[in-house]
């Protein structure tokens, strides 16, 4: 189903935000609920049709990348932003780690405060290796 349908069926603006959205499907159900049309049952197969083609739209507007709240279209990200985006990460928490490490270093030059630093070094040299893994690719 085409998400201009989905909009039209559910009588909500293309930029609805997700209370109007979740409003309009709310007030749809009831209108169209199976079950207010027990007593003839080719008006309740009329409404159980009409119910699923208003629940698909419904879950077809929040699926989609546009859905709502969402004042611009999302672009396709480059090949490069996933890696860029991993080299980024472990930079951050090599050099949190490193900090960290110095920072126990300094103010607790305990055996338990070395055993700490030691670990927090291990970590930010796993990150930088990551990081360099990450570029390789």
């Amino acid at each position: 189903m085409r998400l201009d349908d989905c909009y039209t069926l559910l009588d909500v603006r293309p930029g609805a935000t997700a209370e109007e959205l979740k409003r309009a499907h709310r007030d749809l159900v009831q209108v169209w609920h199976p079950d207010r049309f027990a007593s003839d049952p080719a008006l309740r197969r009329k409404a159980e049709e009409k119910l699923k083609a208003i629940n698909e739209a419904y879950e077809t507007i929040l699926a989609s990348p546009l859905g709502p709240d969402d004042p611009e279209p999302r672009t396709a990200s480059a090949p490069g932003d996933a890696v860029r985006r991993q080299v980024v990460r472990n930079r951050t928490w090599a050099l949190t780690c490193l900090a960290a490490a110095v920072f126990v270093l300094l103010r607790r030059p305990t055996p338990g405060g070395l055993l700490i630093a030691l670990l927090l070094f291990c970590m930010a040299f796993v990150f930088m290796m990551r990081m360099r893994a990450a570029t390789r690719l």
